[in-house]
């Protein structure tokens, strides 16, 4: 018994580029049923990631309210080079989508048109991105800046979901003077997270650790990394002193840059303060505590002498840091090659600058390091290949959807000294 009639397929026989004879055949039955389930099979999924509801901040709010769900804002401006990578990067991908889409209503505003500029100063929203969690009464729940990775971006979301981690009521808890030390902890987070004033609950979590050792805890370690710049302070003495233990649990190079940022913090202050105290005690420290034959030492004093604006003594100090040691840090290549460009006149040692920039451009090929290979080859007067780095650091630009308009003035400039 045949449960498939046979189906007719209509399909065009090319012949020549002005002829084309159409053609009728017969499609067996089990032959049809093949072609449909492979199609079906073959076809390719498509991701879903968040999905950004569209109308008026009041509909939204409105829907939020009918579904019983929190308000997800993504705060945004169409210049905001983070706003945009995280619409890239970040809210299309699946597990982003399925978190979002199941508990919230997700909308974005830009900050600068229609509603979001009542929306802006409503919610005191001035850095780009601010992520708001809000519910159908227009409360802010939960708040975070800057640009957050999938998996922080649903780290967000279950502290905006759970009440004893969003922002409002851990506030509330903290301010009642009764708080236990891990919301002491979340509160210093979300101000820290807020770029907001931390200092004094980040004194009393760690006031709360009563032995030393318990640093060694990953909590506490995360802590330090965020909270952390004085360097006569008991957490960085301990990191300091037991260096090797952290570096063993959480990575070398992320303990080596906390040690080294909170000397470097330290050196700026005391150039700020006018006071050479705590410059001297921070190259001290690195000379004692830090086994790196002088580099992280003779890095202070590179920052030192910028903080001074001693381009002299940070020309002597470069040329010798980057001849004694071994550098692959692209963007520490390139800040150096970079005020060599700005504030060095001897071609001798612009020349140097320029193989730092090659070197910061062989290990990661981005505009900032091709647009300060051109300042350095124009500054030379070598301007036909400064305008072959200005364009490729344009186009790199351009891609990655970075700010360009210094770009394009430095082509426009080298274009006009190439013309003569």
């Amino acid at each position: 018994m045949q449960f498939f009639p046979n189906f007719l397929s209509l399909f065009f026989e090319y012949k020549n580029k002005n002829s084309y004879t159409m053609r009728i055949s017969l499609f067996p039955p089990t032959l049809l049923l093949l072609m449909v389930v492979g199609a079906v099979i073959y076809s390719p999924v498509q991701a879903v990631g968040i999905e950004f509801v569209s109308g008026s901040w009041q509909e939204v709010v409105d829907q939020a309210k009918s579904e019983r769900k929190l308000i997800f804002v993504d705060a945004y401006t169409v210049w905001c080079g983070p706003c945009k990578a995280m619409s890239r990067n970040t809210f299309p991908k699946e597990k982003v989508g399925a978190f979002f889409n199941e508990h919230f209503v997700s909308y974005k505003f830009d900050m600068e048109k229609g509603e979001g500029l009542e929306f802006a100063e409503t919610y005191e929203v001035t850095a780009y991105p601010t992520l708001l969690f809000i519910n159908h009464l227009g409360e802010v729940v939960h708040k975070s800046l800057g640009y957050k990775t999938p998996e922080q971006l649903i780290n967000e979301g279950r502290q905006a979901l759970d009440p004893k981690k969003n922002q409002v009521l851990v506030e509330m808890e903290y301010e009642s003077g009764e708080a236990d030390p891990a919301t002491i902890y979340d509160y210093a987070m979300q101000l820290h997270a807020q770029e907001k004033d931390f200092r004094k609950p980040a004194e009393q979590y760690f006031a709360t650790i009563v032995k030393d050792k318990e640093l060694l805890e990953a909590r506490n370690w995360k802590a330090i990394q965020a909270f952390t710049s004085d360097i006569n302070s008991r957490e960085y003495q301990y990191v300091l002193s037991k260096q090797k233990k952290f570096m063993k649990r959480y990575g070398i190079q992320a303990v080596a840059d906390k040690l080294y940022d909170v000397l470097k913090q330290t050196t700026i202050q005391s150039v700020i303060t006018q006071n050479p105290t705590g410059y001297q005690e921070a190259v001290t420290l690195a000379n004692s505590y830090i086994k790196d034959k002088g580099q992280t030492a003779n890095r202070l004093r590179m920052v030192h002498a910028e903080a001074n604006r001693e381009w002299g003594v940070y020309a002597q100090k470069a040329l010798y840091h980057f001849e004694t040691y071994i550098i692959i840090q692209p963007k520490a290549l390139d800040h150096s090659a970079r005020l060599f460009a700005k504030h060095i006149d001897e071609p001798a040692k612009l020349e140097k600058a320029i193989e730092w920039a090659r070197q910061s451009i062989a290990i990661e090929n981005e505009a900032y390091n091709n647009e300060t290979h051109a300042l350095l080859l124009n500054k030379l007067g070598r301007h036909h290949d400064a305008l072959k780095f200005a364009n490729k650091a344009l186009r790199i630009a351009i891609l990655n959807d970075e700010q360009t308009d210094s770009l394009q003035q430095l082509v426009d400039e080298l274009q006009r000294k190439v013309r003569g």
